[in-house]
C-alpha cells in the first residue's frame, strides 16, 4: 500500500476545496439554510410539533444528512471524473499508485469534506432553528441547559416576525405573492 500516494491525493483534494471554497462549502451551506427557512416557514407554520419535537428541530437531522450525502457523492465523483475531461488523468495514471489507492485518497477526502460541511451546517442550523440539545445514539449533548441561546432565539424570533409581518422589514426582503388575473 502506497501511503504517500494516498496522502498526496487526499491533500490535493482538500487543497482544491480551499481553492473553490464558494462552490464547495458556501453554496451547500446556503442551499441547506434556504431549505431550513422555506420548510420552517411554509410547513412549520402549520405543523408546530412532531412527536413532541419542534418542527424546525425535527427537520434539522434530515436536511444535514441530505446535504452530507449529496456533497460526499458529488465531491468524490467530480474528483474522480474531472481529470479525465481536463487531460490530467494521465499524470495520475503514470503515478505508482493502484486504482484502489486512488479511490481511497479521493473517497477519504470527500468523506472529510462532507463531515466538515455537516458540522458547518449544524452550526448554521443552530442559528436558524434554535437548538437546545443534540442526541446521538443515546448520548445527549445539552447546550445552555438544553435551552436555545438568547442570541439564536432573538434572531429566530426576529426572522419569523418579519416573515409573518409582525415586525417591519427594513431591507424590503419580503414580497407579497398573489395570483393575479390570467
Amino acid at each position: 500500500m502506497n501511503g504517500r500516494g494516498i496522502l498526496a491525493i487526499y491533500r490535493y483534494e482538500l487543497a482544491r476545496t480551499r481553492r473553490t471554497v464558494f462552490q464547495s462549502v458556501v453554496s451547500p451551506v446556503l442551499s441547506t439554510a434556504l431549505y431550513f427557512v422555506v420548510f420552517g416557514s411554509a410547513i412549520g407554520s402549520r405543523i408546530q410539533e412532531v412527536e413532541g419535537i419542534a418542527y424546525g428541530a425535527f427537520i434539522v437531522p434530515g436536511l444535514i444528512m441530505m446535504s452530507v450525502l449529496t456533497q460526499s457523492i458529488s465531491n468524490a465523483a467530480f474528483a474522480i471524473y474531472f481529470p479525465r475531461f481536463t487531460g490530467t488523468v494521465y499524470e495520475l495514471l503514470s503515478a505508482p499508485v493502484s486504482p484502489f489507492e486512488v479511490v481511497l485518497g479521493y473517497v477519504g477526502a470527500a468523506t472529510t469534506k462532507a463531515i466538515i460541511l455537516g458540522c458547518i451546517i449544524l452550526a448554521t442550523a443552530s442559528v436558524i432553528v434554535p437548538v437546545g440539545r443534540i442526541s446521538v445514539d443515546g448520548h445527549t449533548l445539552a447546550i445552555n441547559d438544553a435551552r436555545p441561546g438568547t442570541l439564536a432565539t432573538r434572531l429566530y424570533d426576529r426572522i419569523v416576525d418579519i416573515q409573518r409581518g409582525d415586525a417591519p422589514d427594513p431591507h424590503g426582503w419580503n414580497r407579497l405573492v398573489a395570483s393575479g388575473p390570467r
